[in-house]
């Protein structure tokens, strides 16, 4: 499948999907760490409605920033906004912190990462203090630009059960120029679907 043709599929799929989504903070991230002392920034988002009697839409715009501490280590926060079409009135959707290490990688083929991070905001509400750990999976294939990505959320609030949230994530990653690339993703968190997209830029 041609990359045009790919883009296309992708971004029907993404306003098709945002017809029954929520509010949220997006997993628009791969397993790919940058290079000792690069910094790439991802900006995201999408337009989702919430689940309410009023059914109002929102635009969710986030930003990404990751910084490479050294070839297999990377610290990382994000953070966005949750805003009613209509209203000048935005709510924050939290900010997540989180450090991680390469796995394994095999150039051409596929890279293996996983972390650990915390923060606030972590469900699709935009609520809730907590810890997580994840691991990402991403292929190098040209002709299969896929990631996945698990998280595993452990909020505050859930500390007495020990009930362990999973988010999962998953989509394509398009190379658009030799340092920036187009993410397309769904997520899923606690049997929520949400779709959104971001643009990977590395410095």
């Amino acid at each position: 499948m041609r990359t045009g043709t790919r883009v296309a599929v992708a971004l029907i799929l993404l306003v098709a999907g945002t017809a029954g989504s929520v509010g949220a903070m997006n997993l628009i991230q791969t397993a790919r760490l940058n290079e000792a002392g690069r910094v790439s920034f991802t900006f995201g988002g999408g337009l989702v409605r919430q689940e309410d009697p009023s059914m109002v839409w929102f635009l969710t715009p986030q930003v990404r920033v990751a910084i490479g501490v050294s070839d297999g280590i990377n610290l990382a926060f994000q953070s966005g906004v949750l805003t009613p079409l209509g209203s000048a009135d935005p709510g924050w959707l939290g900010v997540h912190v989180d450090a991680r290490l390469r796995i394994t990688e095999v150039p051409g083929s596929y890279t293996l990462s996983w972390g650990v991070g915390g923060g606030y905001g972590l469900d699709f509400f935009g609520e809730g203090w907590g810890i997580f750990g994840e691991l990402l999976f991403e292929s190098q294939s040209r002709s299969f630009p896929i990631f996945v990505s698990y998280r595993g959320v452990l909020r505050f609030d859930d500390m007495e059960e020990l009930h362990l949230r999973p988010h999962w994530s998953g989509g394509v990653h398009l190379r658009l120029a030799p340092l920036a690339r187009l993410l397309l993703v769904m997520d899923s968190f606690d049997g929520t679907l949400t779709l959104g997209l971001g643009l990977e830029i590395m410095l």
